[in-house]
C-alpha cells in the first residue's frame, strides 16, 4: 500500500474514507495524522454527546478531507471535496448514508483566536458557494434570516460544525488542534432525529443533556430546531463562546462574489 505522504498532489482534495486511510502510513510529521488522530480520539471519549458521530467513527464509515492552504482566500481542495460529497449524497439511498458525514481539516495556522477560525469557515463556504455546480433549490429561501435558510451546495441542503481548538467552554466544538468544518446532509436529522416524532424528540434531548455533562453544565444558547420560527440554523453552524464577539449578521452573503 502506497504511503500516503507519496500521494500529496492527488490525495489533497479527495474524499478518503475512515476505514481506508485510518491504518496508513503518512510521512512523519505531518499535520494530516495529527488532525486525524486528535479527532478519533474525541470521538472515542464516552461521553462525547453525538451519539451519530460516535456511532460512524465506530463504523469507521466517516469521509474525510485535507485542506491545503494553497494561496490566500483559495479553497479548490474543499470545493472539489464538497462537489465529491455532494454528488455522493445525491447518489446514494438516504439509507445507506445516514452515518456517513463528511469532516473536512484546514491545514491553516491561525494566530487570530476563535473569531478569526469562524471568519475563515464562512469565507470559504462564500467561496464554494461563488462556484457551486447547481442550483439553490428553489424550496430554501435565500435570507439565512428565515428560519428555512440551510446552507446549500450542489443541490444539497447541508448542515455545518464549526469546530475549532479555540473553544474552552464549548468542548463539544473542540474536535482537535485544526479548524474543522462536520458536515452533513440536513435530511439525515429529519431522518434520524425528527423533531415530528416523540422517538426523534426523545433523541434530540438526550443528546443535548450530554452536550451539557460534556461541557460542564454549558449550553449553547444558539440551539434551535429547524423550521422553528425563532430559530436560526446559521447561529448553529459556528456557536459563540464567552468574550468572542459575535456577528450581528450571518456572515454568509449571497452577494459576495470572489475574482
Amino acid at each position: 500500500m502506497q504511503n500516503l505522504g507519496e500521494q500529496q498532489g492527488p490525495f489533497f482534495g479527495r474524499i478518503c474514507l475512515q476505514r481506508e486511510i485510518e491504518g496508513q502510513a503518512f510521512n512523519e510529521p505531518d499535520w494530516r495524522r495529527q488532525a486525524l488522530d486528535d479527532f478519533l480520539t474525541i470521538l472515542r471519549n464516552d461521553g462525547f454527546p453525538c451519539l451519530f458521530g460516535r456511532k460512524a467513527q465506530k463504523e469507521a464509515s466517516i469521509r474525510l478531507l485535507f485542506c491545503q492552504q494553497l494561496q490566500a482566500d483559495s479553497y479548490t481542495n474543499f470545493l472539489s471535496g464538497l462537489t465529491q460529497y455532494t454528488t455522493f449524497v445525491r447518489e446514494t439511498p438516504l439509507a445507506d448514508r445516514l452515518f456517513a458525514p463528511l469532516v473536512v481539516f484546514f491545514e491553516e495556522q491561525f494566530t487570530g483566536g476563535l473569531s478569526q477560525q469562524h471568519q475563515v469557515a464562512w469565507k470559504a463556504l462564500n467561496w464554494v458557494h461563488d462556484r457551486d455546480p447547481g442550483a439553490w433549490p428553489d424550496s430554501v429561501p435565500l435570507d439565512p434570516e428565515h428560519p428555512d435558510w440551510c446552507f446549500c451546495f450542489n443541490g444539497v441542503q447541508l448542515f455545518i460544525n464549526i469546530s475549532s481548538a479555540d473553544h474552552k467552554l464549548l468542548r463539544s466544538r473542540n474536535l482537535g488542534r485544526f479548524l474543522t468544518l462536520v458536515i452533513n446532509p440536513r435530511e439525515n436529522f429529519d431522518e434520524v432525529a425528527s423533531v415530528h416524532t416523540r422517538s426523534g424528540r426523545l433523541i434530540r434531548e438526550r443528546i443535548r443533556s450530554r452536550i451539557a455533562e460534556f461541557n460542564d453544565g454549558v449550553v449553547p444558547a444558539e440551539l434551535g430546531f429547524y423550521g422553528d420560527a425563532d430559530n436560526r440554523e446559521w447561529k448553529q453552524y459556528q456557536l459563540r463562546e464567552d468574550g468572542v464577539e459575535k456577528p450581528a449578521r450571518c456572515p454568509f452573503r449571497q452577494e459576495i462574489r470572489f475574482e
